[in-house]
């Protein structure tokens, strides 16, 4: 089932987000701290332009696409959606709940007045995610850099 976090979800939500970002190459810039992500998915939750989708089978959390609806940088008057993070468990990828994870979060946005979608890819998985967001008719529009001090 597919549904917007809670509170109470916090504590799932972070250790599956731990599960993430210790599989990519974040974890070379900074360890994910659990007191600060408890933080971030609070005020994510609490905040009435961010949200925080869910994919919850039998009270397991497996999936989760956090995101924001603002402003766009160059007219006010444009409100976008940008996707903060997106996970989902490996033995759900591909499925149709993560596909309907993608879709609610796409009509939440709507729902907000969003005229666009952002979403964003880490490189290990950008040659997957480009066919899956060209199929679902975005283009693409910016890379990013990181470097640490």
């Amino acid at each position: 089932m597919i549904r917007e976090a809670k509170i109470e979800d916090i504590l799932k939500i972070v250790e599956l987000l731990k599960e993430f970002y210790n599989s990519t190459d974040m974890i070379k810039v900074a360890n994910c701290d659990s007191e600060s992500s408890i933080k971030t998915i609070k005020g994510l939750i609490e905040n009435e332009n961010t949200t925080i989708m869910i994919i919850d089978i039998d009270g397991k959390i497996v999936g989760c696409l956090g995101a924001v609806v603002l402003p766009y940088y160059f007219n006010f008057q444009c409100l976008t959606g940008h996707e903060f993070f997106w996970f989902v468990s490996e033995k759900y990828r591909g499925t149709k709940e993560s596909l309907k994870l993608f879709k609610v979060i796409e009509e939440w946005a709507k729902n907000k007045g969003a005229k666009t979608m952002i979403m964003t890819s880490l490189v290990y998985n950008i040659d997957a995610l480009k066919k899956f967001y060209k199929r679902n008719q975005y283009v693409e529009l910016e890379t990013s850099f990181i470097r640490s001090f």
